[in-house]
């Protein structure tokens, strides 16, 4: 799993911008790494809703195609992966139940699809 990860993030890390001209409107592809690190209750471990969370990581995939000189059309799709805390899930049971306890912890699976314009514009003039 280790190697996967490490591979994944090289290959993201290492990919370049593609773009290709066509008819005056330039596409662009660009892969890219996450740090999802958890937060609020998502990675808190002290509350009734907590989610246990661990800090991990993801990738993803972008694309834009400029539709004027200023306005592009984007996509983007990409996938984050958090461990759970299973070492604290278990204490917290052994704790309230005063017993041996044994947890399997997952992990948590977030997919992220955005679509919409973005807009350029100089900050300054």
């Amino acid at each position: 799993m280790k190697n996967v990860m490490l591979l994944l993030i090289m290959v993201c890390l290492s990919a370049s911008t593609t773009e290709s001209q066509a008819q005056n409107t330039a596409k662009k592809f660009n892969l890219f790494a996450i740090l999802a690190n958890p937060t609020g209750d998502f990675a808190s471990t002290s509350s009734t809703k907590s989610g246990y969370a661990q800090t991990g990581f993801g990738a993803g995939i972008d694309y834009s195609s400029s539709i004027s000189s200023n306005v592009d059309w984007f996509s983007t799709a990409s996938i984050s992966l958090n461990a759970m805390d299973g070492a604290t899930i278990e204490s917290d049971i052994e704790d309230f139940l005063g017993d041996d306890a044994t947890v399997d912890a997952g992990s948590y699976t977030t997919i992220f699809i955005l679509s919409g314009l973005r807009i350029h514009s100089p900050l300054s003039p």
